[in-house]
């Protein structure tokens, strides 16, 4: 069943439960409060039937022909107030059109003190139940300081409603029943457009999701609502676009690693066939032009590996404690060589009493070999590389480690691509002397790794200098001054 008939289902439901349960408390209070109400108004009429058959007594020492003062009684009772059955009637208009029996005055009873009854508007013979009410819930007609009897009215005699009082409350009943369904009405009608307005954003993102995973991520994501729902939707939205844009990375990875095979790959079978149709001869030079490109496949998979492996959910780094001009040394020494060859130094300037840090010394060797390899393969106009190493600024505790070149720089908008996975400055560089474009791409999934950062910027003298930052952790120590 979808969630929209559920809901609906349910709203109905609490609206029948509510009216039901609104009918039933409503009709039971005002038929407590009635019947209070019924009470105190023939408990004043008694009072007021008393006070007149007392006088009546003491004028006449008997109670015989009393009936008269119950014919004058509803003209002139409480000094003029109207009767409870009178108010009903005027409230009969806003209660409805249900007519109803014109009022009837309400039955008095007067039991003399012996227990006979001297008046009984009802004419029906008093029984033994009446007159034991009479002493107990009757209001006494004294005479000096004796009773000479009690009088009784409606409910005092009687505590069932009458036909105008049933009348009365039916129509009480029939106004709440009324009103109970116009509110019903009302509540399922906005409820409904609530509902509806409420299920549409999540039909849309139902849709979305059936789309993306059935492999379709051109399916756009809108939403306009502000509460969880929007919420909801802005962070499908948001892991849609990454989903889109890691698909489109992957395709542009596969069609660059490809193309990244296929040179090498073709070189090779135009060289291998060259020499088989006795276009080349088979000697050291063509043998070490094989090598060569077989260097640069060998070079693209061992990267493609080890990107891969970091991009598995096992990828971890193995910290240790490692002073930083030790590291920095280490990684300037196999490149001494190559780089006196090319006509460039390396030079290493740290500040005095770097922490020691605690990082994966052999990943954090790799970042800077490559990016020393970079400096060098990559900037035919330099002649001088500098390690540099110094404290970060103060709200972020770590080390910034730089490797900097005075050659012709990076473009300024290509630094953030260049660690972009198989992207290269030149396009048209050599692959045996380029590289496979993985290098950058790797140092940085190795740097996120240590929590750390990595960016590309122009140095003071021109060239570039990239700068590897790395964060100190608790066990980050300060190392003696040398």
């Amino acid at each position: 069943m979808r969630l929209g008939i559920k809901l609906t289902a349910l709203l109905a439901a609490l609206v029948v439960v509510g009216s039901a349960v609104t009918l039933f408390v409503v009709t039971q209070i005002t038929q407590h409060h009635f019947r209070d109400y019924i009470a105190d108004q023939d408990a004043m009429q008694a009072r007021h039937m008393a006070g007149s058959f007392a006088s009546y007594f003491s004028e006449r020492g008997s109670f015989s022909g009393a009936e008269a003062l119950v014919e004058r009684a509803p003209r002139d009772r409480r000094h003029g107030e109207r009767s409870m059955m009178d108010e009903m009637h005027e409230m009969r208009g806003s209660m409805g059109d249900m007519p109803m029996e014109p009022a009837e005055p309400e039955r008095v009873v007067l039991v003399e003190e012996d227990g006979t009854v001297a008046v009984d508007t009802s004419g029906a013979p008093l029984t033994e139940e009446i007159a034991a009410r009479a002493t107990e819930h009757g209001v006494a007609v004294m005479h000096g300081e004796e009773p000479v009897g009690w009088v009784l009215v409606g409910s005092m005699i009687d505590d069932s409603f009458g036909p105008q009082q049933e009348q009365f409350l039916a129509s009480v009943r029939m106004a709440v029943i009324v009103s109970a369904m116009t509110v019903s009405l009302i509540a399922l009608l906005l409820g409904s457009l609530f509902l509806a307005g409420l299920i549409r954003p999540l039909r849309h993102l139902t849709a979305a999701a059936q789309a993306v995973a059935s492999g379709d991520l051109t399916v756009p994501v809108t939403t306009t609502a502000d509460d969880e729902i929007g919420i909801l939707a802005d962070t499908f939205r948001s892991m849609h676009d990454t989903l889109a844009q890691a698909e489109e990375e992957r395709r542009r990875m596969f069609r660059d690693l490809a193309h990244e095979l296929r040179t090498p790959v073709t070189l090779l079978r135009g060289e291998i066939e060259a020499m088989l149709d006795g276009i080349y001869p088979v000697n050291a030079d063509s043998l070490h032009s094989l090598h060569q490109e077989i260097a640069v496949l060998d070079r693209l998979i061992a990267d493609v590996r080890t990107v891969s492996s970091m991009d598995s959910p096992g990828f971890s780094v193995q910290r240790s404690r490692t002073d930083i001009d030790s590291l920095l040394e280490r990684v300037r020494k196999p490149f001494q060589r190559e780089a006196a060859d090319r006509g460039i130094g390396i030079a290493i300037e740290t500040e005095i009493g770097l922490p020691e840090i605690e990082v994966d010394r052999e990943r954090i060797r790799q970042v800077l070999a490559n990016l020393i390899t970079n400096a060098i393969r990559h900037s035919e106009t330099a002649d001088r590389i500098t390690l540099g190493a110094r404290r970060a600024s103060a709200e972020t505790p770590g080390v910034e480690i730089t490797v900097e070149d005075n050659g012709k720089g990076i473009p300024e908008d290509e630094r953030r691509a260049v660690f972009e996975r198989l992207y290269r400055v030149d396009r048209a560089r050599s692959r045996s002397t380029g590289g496979s474009g993985l290098g950058l791409a790797v140092a940085r999934q190795i740097v996120e790794a240590h929590e750390g950062s990595i960016a590309a910027a122009t140095a003071d003298g021109g060239g570039t200098r990239v700068t590897v930052f790395l964060p100190l952790r608790s066990g980050d120590r300060v190392s003696p001054e040398r």
